[in-house]
């Protein structure tokens, strides 16, 4: 619903709430007809955005009959979609194989890998996940009749 849809049915909603229908509605018809010209607060548009990535990978390889080496190091850096959330992850991995007489092989693999991020949370901070909780969730039960920010910009 839009802001003024969603004004009129909690008008038409409380008029149903004692068994005269005289309680008082809570939007004038002045506010739905304002919220019908803004549209009122979309509050998916105002949490999502367009998501970006970015994945680079570099690996060399190498070596002699007797030795080979195998070096990757790779980069991610993804925007998501609910602004503010973005993840980020460095690896590195090295593997270095060494036949010494022919009867013995002996190798060093090596990974290393550092990641960051900034996720919606899974839920109110229980320790179950509570899908109700999430900022996904929520946004599809958000009241469209707010503004995102008040008179003074906050």
């Amino acid at each position: 619903m839009n802001g003024a849809d969603y004004a009129q049915k909690e008008n038409d909603y409380r008029a149903t709430q004692n068994a005269a229908g005289t309680q008082a509605p809570t939007f004038t018809q002045a506010e739905i007809d304002a919220l019908r010209l803004s549209g009122g607060t979309d509050w998916q548009d105002e949490i999502y955005r367009t998501g970006i990535l970015q994945s680079h990978q570099l690996s060399v390889t190498g070596g002699t009959d007797k030795s080979k080496y195998f070096v990757s190091a790779g980069y991610l850096d993804q925007k998501g979609l609910v602004i503010e959330s973005y993840f980020k992850r460095f690896s590195l991995r090295s593997n270095i194989d060494v036949n010494l007489p022919k009867w013995l092989k002996t190798g060093f693999n090596v990974g290393f890998v550092n990641d960051n991020g900034n996720v919606p949370p899974f839920g109110d901070g229980t320790r179950y996940v509570d899908i109700l909780g999430q900022v996904i969730s929520a946004v599809l039960r958000m009241d469209p009749v707010p503004p995102v920010h008040d008179e003074t910009g906050n």
